[in-house]
Formats: C-alpha cells, structure tokens, sequence
C-alpha cells in the first residue's frame, strides 16, 4: 500500500486494477443493494453493512486519486496516458466532494421526515416482496407523519377468516414487532406512527391496526 500511495505501482495497474475495477464493483453493490433493498433494510445488524457502503468510496478513493496521481508522475510512456489518468482523477474527486456534501446534508440537517421518505423511496424500489411464504408486502407509504405498510396473505381468504379474532391480534403482533425493532421505537417514541393495512389473496382487506406514540414502552 505505502509503493502504491507514492506511485511506484505501473499507472496502467494503478488506474485500472485499484480504480477502474473496485468503482465498478462498488457500483455494481449498490445495483444489488437498491434491487433487495427491503430485505436487506429489514435484516438485523445490516445498518453496519450499509454505513461501511456509504463511508468506503470516501475512504478509499481519495488514497487512489492520489496514487493515479504520483503514479501519472513517474509515467514513462506517452505523455497522452498520463493526461488522461490525471483527468480521470479531477471529475472523480469532485463527484466525491459533491456526495460528501449531500450525505452530510441528509445525516446532520435533513428533517425525520424528510429521512423517512428517503427510505421509503427505496423501499418502494424493493416491492412487492415476500417477508414468508404467507406473507406478501406489496406497498409502503408516508404521510402526515404516518408510516403505511400494505401486507397481502397469499394464502388467506376472507371468507374462511374469522375477522374478529384476526383484528384482536394483529395490534399486539404489530406493537411486538415495531417496539422490539431499535430503529422503529425510535421513530415511534419521535412521533412516527405505523400502521398497517391487511388484505386476503383476492386483495379484500381484512383488518389494519397502528402503533402510535406511546405504544411501546
């Protein structure tokens, strides 16, 4: 690392093996992050997965830029290359400034519910998608404040489902699960209200429930 940060490494290896290649699978993560979007924002612990996704190209990338640099420096060949690599580098390093600028923006001075229809944005991205092989969600909205999941059971049909019974134990189910997730308490005990909408196969509805603050404990 310490031969590729003063530009002893071939520019050709450089630019290519340490720049072209690791921002092409970067990019080609984010792909897959934005395609499974929702199951991976539902999964336990992946909140380090992505803040190491957002924090990487900010770390590594500006170390490249400079090894590209040096690396242009010492370049033996056609002087065209080395111009070339060191304009690469100049784009490369100000999209970099321009998304710092914008993830600081949306960590320290976006509102909760500006953040909150950001996530739901990609969220939406990522449906419908099955949580089982019961359960379908098909939609997700925001708004006045209000946190909306559309659930589908694919294998339910209102007309076999005693609705009463079913009504008096989706809320408890609703406020275990949103209560016991850190992230989701969080925004309920900040005024975030979740509700959630159930339909049958045939897409009748068949109950929906909220948690709202105050609600968990």
């Amino acid at each position: 690392m310490r031969e590729l940060l003063k530009g002893n490494i071939r520019l050709v290896i450089t630019y290519w093996v340490f720049g072209v290649i690791p921002e092409i699978i970067y990019n080609g993560i984010g792909k897959v992050i934005e395609k499974y979007y929702f199951q991976l924002a539902t999964t336990s612990h992946m909140e380090w997965f992505f803040y190491l996704y957002l924090i990487f190209p900010f770390i590594y990338f500006p170390l490249i830029y400079v090894a590209i640099w040096r690396s242009s420096n010492k370049y033996k060949g056609r002087r065209l290359w080395r111009w070339l690599a060191k304009l690469a580098v100049i784009p490369g390093a100000v999209l970099l400034i321009v998304k710092a600028v914008l993830l600081a923006n949306l960590f320290f001075r976006a509102s909760l519910s500006d953040k909150i229809k950001m996530e739901v944005t990609q969220l939406k991205k990522g449906l419908p998608s099955k949580i089982d092989s019961d359960t379908e969600i098909y939609a997700i909205s925001f708004d006045n404040k209000t946190i909306t999941y559309s659930y589908r059971l694919l294998k339910a049909d209102k007309s076999e489902v005693d609705l009463n019974y079913f009504n008096e134990n989706i809320k408890p189910e609703l406020i275990k699960e949103i209560c016991s997730d850190k992230d989701l308490s969080r925004y309920v005990k900040q005024g975030i209200i979740f509700s959630a909408i159930y339909d049958d196969k045939n897409g009748a509805e068949l109950g929906r429930a909220s948690v709202k603050p105050g609600d968990c404990k």
